[in-house]
């Protein structure tokens, strides 16, 4: 580069080596390292930019201005002076080896100068140098003044004298002090720094005897002190004295009630006599009774006096008369069920019932009682007592808990007869849901009122109720049924509240009049039918959780305008809007995968659809007949466009079919008349039928080369088709199936791919703007539409390769800010920083000006506040103006006089409290609990709270089951509290006999028969006696004797009987003979042959018993003859090997030579004190030996080499005691020649001078206190309010001084102090804390504390505390430490009450049961501080167990011995439980449940008791709990079935006459089975139950079954049907097929006899066809037998040269018993047919650029038999293989074309082949086109969710493969990473990124595949972040006293992956608050748990603050506004 640049330019090696550069102007970022590097014709450079960075400044290297050689650089830096160009200049002066030389000059205009920052001087010592003060500019860095160095001066020495240590002061040994510093040095120079102390002397200890106390004197311990300088070294202790020993006392005057007596005694140490006080005696007590009062006459209290002196010790008191003790019983209003009554008043006391609560006026019950209200009808609907009622206004009212009953259309509602009179609902509160049917067909109901408990409607709730015209349906309700409303055709409007997660189907279907309706968020589908012809629906909305829309959800409703369907939604049904006539438009959001059959049949209102890219099928007919749809575009998902899919869209002018289209459906676009051209995109194979017929006003279709099939009438009546481009040539297109009626199409000018000229159209060069796209320059064929980038027409592209978008405005967001009443506000705009453009909106829509977005300030509005008196709890206020803007106060109506509207506030006047008596419940009538209300307002202060009543105490009335003579008695219930029977007992008739029939029992052989019979089978009643038939006897058979053999064993000869096969005389096994055993002997292997194993074999059957296995040959036992190293001297032998049994060499040893001396030369060195020395000689390093030459010649030892050490010369220095100048030293020894030093004469114990030197004595001459590091003033004020403790350190002078001090306090009641120096404050005062020296110096140091201490008395949180003494629990109450006085102990002075402390916690606990009533005592709580506090409480004591309530979850099944019962035991946690009162059950618990068993199983009663006593100990009390228990039984026999329940015996097949059935509803090993019918023997095993008849005769048989686990037997009955005849037999299959292409297959079929429990043992066939007949020669052509192993008809061909027909067989079973049957016929068809080979394709196209690379499979089925596989073909080309089904394309070589080929597949079925006779075509294209891609994308990125991806679904242009590989390119690419998995493109953020979700960041994609890496268009990626969502925080309180920080947990709810990051306090937080906190340090914050220092409370006035946190997630969006969460904190004292 010559001359001068002027430009922009930033980065390194900008100008690198321009030689001929003499001048740059450039504006510039950055200025890396080497910019300007050699340029040594370089001489202005003038920066710009103000701002610009260099690399040098923050690197110290890499200089822009690097002179790359000898020569130098001069040059002139222009810039601004505060600039980073100045300090360059600056920083490069200072560094003159760098052949630089910069001058600065400022540039022109430049207006700046440097910001002056003071650089402090560094002040010199002693040891080191100091600075002088300087100056830099703040801004750029530059030195303005530089600092100098300041020379260090000298130590300034003084000689210290040595000095003697003492006991009290260590000394010193002479030595140089530094004056200034206080270094010490050993010599006047002050090079060597020494430590010159001498320690202390010990003490001289004179011991201080010890002094013996006497009876009236203390006396004194033993102690000692230092006779030197008195130091009391252990200090004497007093000894108290020893007091009086007196042994008897003398009584001198005895004591009595009314006085003292007295006593007297010697001491019998120092004879002293003493006289002391004998206490009265206690008085003789007599109690007075107690006279109980009564409600009209006074009583008297119990008293006490003494019978001795009569003094009255306990008074009587009157006890007032009690007065009536009245319940009240409310006013209740009659109702249709139940009678009401006036409110009286019982007293609980006398009984007495009155009008009035003063007992005026006396009345009765039966006088306050109101008679039932009069209705039409009412009754009961549910299972909760639901009651209902329809009144003569024509109003059914629902009453009552729980769900309604549900109904049908067969079982209808009890009002259903009433239902036309039904005109309005009422559902009561109560009831929680709707039933199914239930207002079914009420015709004039009108209204309906459902209360907000309501969970669910039920299905067709209300249908047809046509007069209904609106419903509310409350929030709670869950679910909506099928038909609901269906047919309600009088509704208008419907309320559906969030929380309904189901609408059932139909739920709105026919409901004409509904207008509107709003479907809430949370469900999840919109069923089928849902809103079907609600035809005056407009709009509606469908929410984000409803993922699928069903069939004809809102089909007909022909007014529906718009549907807005948010994302969620996955699939719209078939006909989902149907016929929505009027709909306009629809947008179907991302994620939608299909829309379904007629979806949009018949919108012919809709203009346009939004299909979105997930869409992947449109079925038949989705948009049919929207003639109003102008234009379409199917997305890249979509893969078939169904038949009939836009059928007539008349008004369609243009549509999209996406590549991945593969077929278009007949009548797909018929009727689409407007249509003027389509382009049929590259991969579809056919297009259907009538596919665009009647497409009048098509001119141009384009088809690509892929089509192979065109359907009958696919472009019938384009009329004006004129053009049709094809993709491939035109011997392709004839190759196409064109079907008929398609005249417009062939005779259309065809344009052909391969063939035609190009018509080029020539577009220019446009740049794109923001809001319009450009273009690269390019040339278009007019005719093909192929886009060009060369005018060559050489280098093909895409039309998206071409065409730049438009680049978008870059916006920045001004946030929109409201007006106030004295400020500007504005809406929110954006301005574009591309085109400066200001819009309304953020992309770009709506232009507008900034001047035209402002709000301009509104003023003050002010209203009225008028004057309003205080209530007793409502404040009032004076008259005020509030502005209704901005909600200031002000006191006059123009604004100007500012206020508050706390100043003009007026206080409440509190309540005046009256208290509201307690009514007691009763068992039906409930109570209320004692409550308070205001006289004045009448307000209730304490609501009374309603008992409910007692209920009855339930017990069960036994029934009794009826017999068949005797009835019996329902079940019943009666309450054992006031006797009212509840369930009355009904009488059961008695049964009567159950008949049954005892069948006759055919005799046997050995056992007689019986006749039949009859009894009741209930109770087992004789009614017909069965009689015995006589047994029949054995007919004899002989079973023949089988010889045994040597392996198996022979019978002897036996009997049976050939009548009931019993064996007469059995058949022994006689044992086989076994073989005659001979050896065959081993041969052993040697080491190269193998040898044999012994082995036996049978002499008589030659059968080989024990086979002889080859014994492999041993090979050579190895051993290796080990090596011999060589040594220096000696050769050495390699490693061989030989056999250890043969002795065979296996490898030789071979010799190894010497290998002479490697010799190192060892350096002579002297001896020293310790360590040896030697002479020069060499050391062989393999050997080791020595030699005194290097030719190794002289040979010598090490040893005669050695010169030994010369040992330490030591001399003795004496030790010498520290003193007050001087250090000292012990005693030691040092060596003259190495001058080290020992502790001991021989010089083997080292130390240093360190060790052994004593340091000098030093007294403290000063104490310094200080705090925190900082000196502590004379006099201190200190609040006690922040702090309860000081902490105090001391500083001594000199620094060696002893540093332990003695701390004490002036005034220890107004703070103390420990010896740490802890200062505790306790109350207000003054007192002086003073530090004393404990070295003797008497030296103190003091600071006086003013204290100013809060009360640090614990807060007890209530004085009047109630305590149950049954309760192990006790009571607690708050008692908080204040200011940090910890709290030690509490006690309170009752002993029959304990009290603790813990967790600020007072819990008081009783040691007894203590009576009930009010007891007083005082609490003490020892503090910290030494005080001890005393508050008066009150304790209340009651006497409560818990409510005992017990429910039986099921009754007790008597039937089984294992049986049990829970019991549901609440009221409390149960400890124990146990029945008493009852021998016959135990409670038991199991689990943690509560379990009744019998007590003793074995033995359970028939009729065990049900009463008992239930005792239940609850956890928590010392008392149990009893109640009156009735156990619920049951005996109910398990429901035992036998399968089946009747059984055929065929006595001509079954020999054995038994039967066999299944027993079902019991199971287990202990069951069996007996009877009691003659003739019938039965056995149970498993399951089965066998019935064996000894009589053929029909017999109903009675089978009892019996378990170990049950009481009684269950008794069944089977009925055995005799009969006599043979079974029948045919074929499974009837006819047989085999193929006389593989002759070896074989067909074959089953047998089915009539009869299940026979068997086959043969089948004879016989050929139909007559004998000597020409089809009997071809029938014996073929092989038909039975195998009897698999019980099937085999039939296979014998001759391949049989003829193709159809043979039959004539079948004969065999029974096994021998009997033959009929078997029918079975057919034989033979045939020579061969399946039809398919191909996938006809045709492939390869790309030639991809050779090598690519494939393409094509896939081969079989059609026309069945078992097939293909083995093959034959003579397959070079460009296709055969594997699995699959023909693999493959350009093989560089000169392949291409071709036809005919391929003949090979096929095998059964192990047999054949070659298929039809070929298949299949033809190779080969083409060469540049291989590209298009994405797909689908997800988005998210910051707080690091996992989020994008995945993009590439679709290959001119390729057929797999994507393998993708990278990034472009300026973004490092921000973001992709990886491919199974060929899909898988994008993240990379980590540690920050993003904008207001960037859209560009990246270019590489993929690779087919072996190629292929660069795609760029990609726009935006980032989001998902809208974080905080749990609400609760209000906290803290006090100012408090130590503990507050602890605020935050909780993220959602997104779930986002973490916390930056927590801050927000600065509208109130400021005291704020300015609090940060003076205490700031908030604390660990993940989401925000700690508030505890020091910010005590600052902080009593009252409410507002905290504002402002959260930052991690990760988040740059631009990204921090999450503001709020709460309030209430500060107390």
């Amino acid at each position: 580069m010559d001359g001068s640049y002027t430009g922009t330019g930033s980065g390194y090696w900008l100008f690198h080596h321009c030689n001929k550069l003499q001048e740059v102007t450039v504006d510039c970022d950055y200025v890396g390292p080497y910019a300007f590097e050699s340029c040594y014709s370089l001489q202005d450079v003038t920066f710009t930019n103000r701002d610009t960075q260099f690399y040098f400044l923050e690197h110290d290297s890499c200089h822009p201005f690097n002179a790359n050689g000898s020569s130098v650089m001069q040059l002139t830096v222009h810039g601004y002076l505060c600039s980073k160009a100045s300090a360059l200049v600056e920083k490069t002066k200072s560094e003159p080896g760098r052949n630089i030389k910069l001058t600065f000059s400022r540039i022109e205009g430049d207006t700046t100068e440097h910001t002056e920052q003071i650089v402090p001087a560094v002040a010199a010592t002693c040891s080191s140098t100091g600075l002088t003060e300087g100056k830099i500019c703040s801004v750029c860095g530059t030195v303005l003044v530089r600092q100098t160095v300041v020379a260090s001066p000298k130590h300034t020495l003084k000689a210290v004298e040595a000095k003697e240590p003492t006991c009290v002061e260590e000394g010193c040994v002479a030595h140089w002090a530094c004056t200034v510093c206080g270094a010490t040095f050993s010599d006047a120079e002050g090079k060597t720094k020494t430590d010159p102390t001498i320690a202390k002397k010990a003490h001289t200890e004179v011991i201080d005897e010890a002094v013996a106390p006497t009876c009236t004197e203390t006396g004194l311990t033993e102690g000692k002190h230092c006779s030197i300088c008195n130091e009391v070294l252990v200090a004497q202790k007093q000894v108290p004295a020893i007091g009086h020993i007196v042994g008897a006392w003398t009584v001198t005057r005895q004591a009595t009630c009314a006085e003292e007596g007295e006593e007297q005694g010697t001491c019998s140490a120092c004879g002293n006599t003493e006289t002391r006080a004998i206490p009265k005696i206690a008085h003789t007590e007599v109690v007075d009774s107690r006279v109980e009062p009564t409600c009209t006459e006074t009583g008297l209290t119990e008293g006490k006096h003494c019978s001795a002196c009569n003094k009255v010790l306990v008074e009587q008191k009157e006890i007032p008369a009690l007065g009536h003790d009245m319940a009240k019983t409310e006013a209740v209003e009659p109702t249709y069920w139940d009678a009401g009554n006036n409110a009286y008043y019982t007293c609980s006391r006398c009984g007495k019932v009155f009008k009035d609560a003063n007992g005026e006026t006396e009345t009765t019950v039966e006088d306050e009682t109101l008679a039932v209200l009069p209705s039409i009808a009412h009754g009961t609907c549910g299972y909760n007592l639901i009651t209902w009622v329809l009144t003569e206004d024509g109003t059914l009212t629902i009453s009552g808990s729980g769900n309604m009953k549900d109904y049908s259309s067969s079982s209808v509602a009890p009002w259903y007869s009433n239902r036309t009179k039904i005109l309005s609902v009422v559902v009561e509160p109560g009831v929680e849901s709707v039933g199914n049917y239930a207002f079914y067909a009420c015709l004039k109901l009108a209204s309906v009122s459902l209360p907000g408990g309501v969970k669910s409607v039920g299905q067709s709730a209300f249908q047809d109720c046509a007069k209904l015209t609106a419903v509310e349906i409350p929030e709670g309700v869950t679910s909506i049924g099928y038909r609901a409303f269906y047919g309600c055709s009088g509704l208008t409007s419907v309320t559906i509240p969030e929380g309904v997660t189901s609408i059932g189907s139909s739920a709105f279907s026919g409901c004409r009049s509904l207008t509107s309706v709003t479907i809430p968020e949370g469900v999840t589908s919109i069923d089928y039918y849902t809103f079907e012809d609600c035809s005056s629906l407009t709009s509606v909305t469908i929410p984000e959780s409803v993922t699928s829309i069903g069939n004809s959800a809102f089909s007909g409703c022909s007014g529906l305008t718009s549907v807005t369907i948010l994302e969620g939604v996955t699939s719209i049904g078939n006909q989902a809007f149907y016929g929505c006539s009027s709909l306009t438009s629809v947008t179907i959001p991302e994620g939608v995968t299909s829309i379904g059959d007629s979806a949009f049949w018949g919108c012919s209102g809709m203009t346009s659809v939004t299909i979105p890219d997930s869409v992947t099928s449109i079925d038949g007919g989705a948009f049919s007949g929207c003639s109003s749809l102008t234009g379409v575009t199917i997305p890249g998902g979509v893969t078939s466009i169904g038949g009939s899919a836009f059928y007539g869209c008349s008004s369609l002018t243009s549509v999209t079919i996406p590549e991945g289209v593969t077929s278009i459906d007949y009548q797909a676009f018929y009727g689409c008349s407007s249509l003027t051209s389509v382009t049929i995109p590259e991969g579809v194979t056919s297009i259907g039928s009538s596919a665009f017929d009647g497409c009048s006003s098509l001119t141009s279709v384009t088809i690509p080369d892929s089509v192979t099939s065109i359907g009958n009438s696919a472009f019938y009546g384009c009329s004006k088709l004129k053009h049709v481009y094809y993709g491939g040539s035109d011997l392709q297109w004839k190759e196409i199936e064109i079907g008929n009626d398609n005249s417009a199409l062939t005779k259309a000018i065809i344009h052909y791919a391969s063939t035609h000229a190009h018509n080029v159209e020539h577009v220019p060069g446009k740049a794109a703007s923001c809001t319009e796209t450009g273009n690269l320059e390019y040339w278009r064929c007019l005719a093909c539409g192929e886009y060009f980038i060369d005018e060559e027409l050489t280098q093909s592209t895409d039309e998206a390769n071409v065409i730049l978008s438009a680049l978008g405005h870059t916006m920045t967001e001004t946030e929109a800010k409201a007006a106030t009443c004295t400020q500007d506000g504005n809406n929110r705009y954006f301005t574009c920083s591309t085109c400066g453009k200001v819009f309304k909106d953020e992309q770009g829509t709506q232009e507008t000006t900034a001047q035209a977005e402002i709000l301009p300030a509104l003023g003050h509005t002010t209203k009225l506040v008028d004057t309003v008196a205080p209530t007793c709890t409502q404040p009032g206020n004076k008259a005020y103006y509030v502005c209704e803007t901005c909600g200031r106060a002000f006191k006059d109506k123009q604004g100007t006089q500012a206020t508050t509207v706390r100043a003009e506030a007026v206080p409440a006047l509190g309540h005046t409290e009256v208290t509201d008596q307690r009514v007691e419940p009763t068992c039906t009538k409930t109570g209320l609990t004692e409550g308070t209300h205001c006289s004045v307002c009448d307000e209730v202060l304490t609501a009374q709270k309603e008992i409910p009543a007692k209920g009855h105490s339930e017990v069960i009335d036994e029934g009794t089951e009826p017999t068949c003579t005797k009835p019996g008695l329902t079940e019943g219930k009666h309450c054992s509290v006031c006797n009212e029977v509840l369930v009355a007992q009904k009488e059961i008739p008695a049964n009567g006999h159950t008949e049954v029939i005892d069948e006759g029992v055919k005799p046997t052989c050995t056992k007689p028969g019986l006749t039949e019979g009859k009894h009741c089978s209930v109770c087992n009643e004789v009614l017909t006696a069965q009689k015995e038939i006589p047994a029949n006897g054995h007919t004899e058979v002989i079973d023949e004797r089988v010889e045994p053999t040597c392996t198996k064993a022979g019978l002897t000869e036996g009997k049976h009987c050939s009548a009931c096969s019993e064996v007469l005389t059995a058949q022994e096994e006689i044992p086989a003979l076994g073989h005659t055993e001979v050896t065959d002997q081993r041969v052993e292997p040697t080491c190269t042959k193998t040898g044999l194993t012994e082995g036996t074999h049978c002499s008589v059957c030659d059968e080989v018993l024990t086979a002889q296995k080859e014994i492999p040959a041993k090979g050579h036992s190895e051993v290796i003859d080990e090596g011999t190293e060589p040594t220096c001297t000696k050769p050495g032998l390699t490693e061989g090997k030989h056999c250890s049994v043969c002795n065979e060499v296996l490898t030789a040893q071979e010799e190894i030579p010497a290998k002479g001396h490697d010799v190192e030369k060892v350096e002579a060195k002297d001896a020293t004190c310790t360590e040896d020395g030697n002479n020069d000689y060499y050391v062989c390093r393999v050997c080791g030996e020595a030699f005194r030459d290097e030719k190794c010649e002289q040979a010598t030892t090490v040893e005669a080499e050695t010169l030994s050490a010369l040992g330490h010369e030591i001399t003795k220095v004496e030790a010498a005691e520290p003193t007050w100048e001087a250090a000292g030293n012990i005693e030691y020894y040092i060596c003259s020649r190495c001058e080290k030093l020992f502790k001991d004469a021989l010089g083997t114990e080292e130390t240093t001078l360190e060790e052994v030197t004593l340091p000098m004595i030093s007294y403290v001459t000063e104490i310094i206190l200080t705090r925190d590091g900082e000196l502590v003033p004379e006099t201190m004020e200190v609040d006690g309010r922040t702090s309860r403790t000081l902490s105090f350190a001391v500083m001594v002078q000199p620094a060696g001084a002893e540093t332990k001090v003695e701390w004490s306090s002036s005034v220890p009641a107004v703070a103390r102090v420990n010896q740490s120096g802890i200062v505790t404050l306790l109350t207000s005062g003054t007192t002086v804390i003073t530090a004393a020296a404990t070295d003797g110096s008497e030296v103190t140091a003091q600071v006086t504390l003013n204290v100013t201490a809060p009360d640090y008395a614990p807060r007890l949180g209530a004085s009047t505390l109630t305590l149950n003494s049954v309760s192990c629990a006790g009571v607690s109450v708050d008692l908080v430490e204040s200011y940090g006085n910890q709290i030690l102990s509490v006690s309170v002075d009752d002993e029959r009450f304990d009290a603790e402390y813990a967790d600020s916690l007072l819990t008081l606990t009783s040691r007894e049961a203590v009576a009930r009533g009010t007891y007083r005592m005082t609490l003490e709580a020892v503090c910290d501080d030494g005080r001890t506090y005393s508050y008066p409480i009150t304790v209340r004591v009651i006497q409560t167990l818990p409510r005992l309530t017990v429910r039986q979850s099921q009754r007790f099944n008597l039937f089984y011995r294992d049986s049990q019962a829970a019991l549901t035991i609440t009221g409390g946690e149960v400890e124990s439980a146990e029945l008493t009162g009852n021998s016959d059950f135990v409670l038991e618990n199991e689990d943690g449940e509560w379990v009744i068993r019998y007590a003793d199983p074995e033995n359970a009663p028939a009729k065990p008791s049900t009463r008992a006593t239930l005792s239940v100990s609850f956890a928590g009390y010392n008392t149990p709990v009893t109640r009156a228990l009735t156990i619920g039984t049951v005996n109910t026999a398990p429901k035992l079935k036998l399968n089946p329940t009747s059984s055929t015996l065929n006595t001509a097949l079954n020999s054995d006459w038994s039967v066999e059935t299944v027993l079902s509803g019991a199971d287990g090993e202990s069951l069996y089975a007996y009877t009691d019918t003659p003739g019938v023997d039965v056995a149970l095993s498993g399951n089965v139950l066998t019935l064996t008849l000894t009589e053929a005769k029909n017999v109903s048989a009675n089978v009892y079954v019996q378990d170990d686990n049950w009481t009684k037997p269950v008794k069944l009955t089977h009925r055995v049907t005799v009969t006599n005849r043979l079974p029948t037999l045919r074929a499974a299959a009837g006819t047989l097929k085999l193929n006389s292409w593989f002759p070896s297959e074989t067909a074959s079929t089953g047998m089915i006899l009539s009869q299940g429990n026979v068997s086959l043992t043969d089948v004879e066939l016989t050929p139909a066809a007559r004998e000597g007949t020409a089809a009997r020669a071809e029938s014996d052509k073929l092989n038909v037998y039975y195998d009897a192993e698999s019980g099937e008809i085999v039939a296979e061909i014998a001759d391949p040269g049989i003829k193709n027909g159809t043979y039959s067989f004539a079948c004969t079973g065999v029974l096994e018993s021998g009997t033959e049957i009929s078997g029918g016929t079975v057919r034989v068809t033979v045939s020579n047919t061969l399946p039809r080979a398919r191909l996938s394709a006809a045709m492939v196209r390869l790309n030639r650029q991809l050779a090598g690379e690519e494939s393409i499979a094509v896939k081969v089925t079989l059609t026309g038999g069945d078992g097939y596989a293909i083995e093959g073909f034959e003579e397959l080309p070079d460009c296709l293989d055969y594997a699995d089904g699959i023909l693999t394309a493959t350009i093989p070589n560089a000169d392949f074309t291409g071709g036809s080929y005919v391929l003949n597949a090979i096929v095998s079925r059964n192990g047999e082949t054949a070659t298929l006779p039809a070929g298949v075509i299949l033809r190779v294209q080969v083409y060469d086109r540049a291989p590209s891609f298009r994405l797909t994308a689908k997800g988005k990125l998210d910051v707080l969710n690091p996992a989020s991806e994008i995945v993009y679904t590439p679709r290959l242009t001119n390729a057929q493969g797999t994507v393998t590989d993708i990278r990034l390119e472009g300026a973004d690419a490092e921000l973001f990473a992709a990886e491919v998995v199974d060929g899909v493109v898988h994008l993240t953020m990379a980590k540690g990124c920050t993003y904008s979700t207001r960037t859209t960041y560009k990246v270019i994609p590489v993929l690779t595949f087919c072996g190629q890496e292929v660069t795609g268009s760029t990609l726009s990626i935006r980032v989001t972040q998902s809208t974080v969502r905080l749990a609400k925080l609760s209000n906290r309180t803290v006090y100012q006293s408090q130590t503990a920080p507050l602890v605020q947990v935050l909780s993220i709810t959602s997104p779930a992956t986002a973490e916390f990051g930056e927590i801050t306090l927000n600065s509208r937080s109130t400021a005291a608050l704020r300015n609090a906190v940060e003076a205490a340090g700031g908030i604390e914050v660990s993940g989401g748990i925000v700690r508030f220092p505890a020091k910010a409370f005590a600052s902080l006035k009593p009252g409410r603050y507002t905290v504002i946190l402002d959260v930052t997630p991690e990760n988040a969006a740059a631009d990204a506004k921090p999450i503001q969460t709020r709460f309030t904190l209430t500060v107390q004292k």
